[in-house]
């Protein structure tokens, strides 16, 4: 089986109407080069626009993706609660973050891409969005990693945590017997490592400070420990822009974070996955841009979308 993994694709119309095409060119590749299962691990929309995640499902509908066997997603911070493009949204993206609905925002990404998960375990999503699902003896198991605000605890609202409520319930899905000769899969949208680490002296300690107030991981030792303890193969994640792969207490990790922002001119970053007989091999591609003709980008009314797209409730 070969996954395509993808992350952080901040698509959005009136920012960066670029990262549409960049997108279509990632999915085009990994179709081209023979990919069976895609997996993006959050961030798909800078602003959480659905106009912006519109593109998206029309995207893997019109190649044949929007279906649970070929695509696996996870939600990421910018989501939820979007994010800052201009200097003068800094001012009003805490108010913003107060007055998001958090529910209500989990809510509507399931149901813009419920097909994705149909035949989940368990079938009844909640806002931890803790599910499995077994696609050629790969069990991919994912859950939502983002905080909900807090004023000292999350006050970007770019931070993670892992509650004890997803603790159990990933605890039950590992303990299911039909699930025990599968290859596991963690997919995820925050990172596990301490990218500040690459930098020294006065930036570092300043990129030290911003991840440890608002962009970390809270509880990944215990989550490391479950892992560890019912042999995950690979955590798949996003969320920092790089495409790296690293391993921690003997769990390896691969970062897709760097699909398009991050890289070179005319670079975009791709993982590959390949699972054959029981084992994981990685390989990070870099790829050019722009390799066909870019299509004109026609955007649908986003109301007769709506209207159109006949989206079951998944509460």
């Amino acid at each position: 089986m070969l996954i395509i993994h993808l992350s952080d694709l901040h698509l959005c119309r009136k920012n960066r109407p670029q990262n549409l095409n960049y997108t279509r060119r990632l999915l085009e590749y990994g179709l081209e080069n023979g990919g069976d299962h895609f997996v993006v691990t959050g961030d798909i929309t800078q602003d959480s626009n659905p106009d912006d995640f519109l593109d998206f499902r029309d995207l893997l509908q019109e190649y044949g993706l929007l279906r649970s066997d070929k695509v696996s997603l996870v939600i990421g911070n910018h989501d939820i609660y979007g994010g800052v493009y201009l200097a003068s949204d800094i001012a009003t993206f805490p108010d913003r973050c107060k007055t998001t609905d958090y529910s209500e925002k989990v809510k509507a990404f399931r149901d813009y891409f419920f097909e994705t998960f149909e035949g989940i375990h368990p079938p009844i999503l909640n806002d931890g969005m803790v599910y499995a699902k077994c696609v050629s003896n790969v069990l991919f198991v994912a859950f939502n990693s983002n905080d909900r605000y807090s004023l000292f605890k999350n006050p970007f609202s770019a931070a993670g945590n892992v509650t004890k409520n997803q603790l159990k319930e990933l605890k039950r899905i590992f303990e299911i017997d039909s699930y025990r000769n599968c290859v596991r899969i963690l997919l995820t949208h925050h990172h596990f490592n301490e990218p500040y680490k690459k930098y020294s002296n006065i930036k570092k300690r300043a990129f030290k400070y911003v991840e440890e107030q608002g962009n970390h991981l809270r509880h990944r030792k215990r989550l490391m420990t479950l892992l560890r303890k019912n042999n995950v193969g690979l955590i798949l994640h996003g969320h920092v822009h790089e495409s790296v792969e690293y391993s921690k207490r003997g769990i390896r990790f691969l970062n897709a974070g760097g699909s398009i922002d991050k890289n070179r001119p005319g670079e975009l970053k791709i993982n590959f996955i390949s699972v054959k007989s029981g084992r994981i091999q990685t390989e990070i591609r870099t790829i050019p841009a722009q390799e066909h003709v870019p299509r004109i980008l026609e955007f649908p009314n986003p109301i007769a979308e709506s209207a159109n797209m006949r989206t079951p409730m998944l509460s």
